[in-house]
């Protein structure tokens, strides 16, 4: 059994995940590789620090993966949107226990709801590298 990872798409068609990653230092993008093919290939109820971390507060009911590369810790937010189904909503870093963009949790909050209302037509799917 292996989880699936979908991420968040614009009205304009603009795919979350594509667009980080083609923008992301080549360090970035090969540990968050090896992170999402290392949880991909567990079981929900396996995910546990320190690769990843359900928040609270205002990101109640958001989860963030967790990887450090290239100096920075890096946290993209999403939520099971399905049983083996994980939904990317943003990227954000951590620094002191704070995230940047300091509207992460807010816009990944308003982007899980307008994918709960309208369905997949929000989503896309994201094939794990390497």
């Amino acid at each position: 059994m292996t989880v699936s990872i979908k991420g968040f798409k614009f009205d304009d068609g603009v795919e979350l995940i594509r667009d980080w990653y083609r923008t992301a230092h080549a360090k970035v993008k090969a540990t968050f590789d090896v992170r999402i093919k290392y949880l991909t290939q567990r079981k929900p109820q396996d995910w546990k620090l320190p690769y990843y971390y359900r928040l609270h507060g205002e990101c109640a009911g958001l989860s963030e993966i967790r990887f450090k590369a290239n100096g920075a810790q890096h946290r993209p937010i999403g939520f099971f949107s399905g049983d083996n189904e994980f939904t990317i909503l943003v990227f954000a870093t951590e620094k002191g226990g704070k995230l940047a963009p300091k509207s992460s949790c807010k816009t990944a909050q308003e982007r899980k709801k307008l994918i709960k209302e309208i369905g997949g037509g929000h989503t896309h799917e994201w094939e794990i590298k390497g």
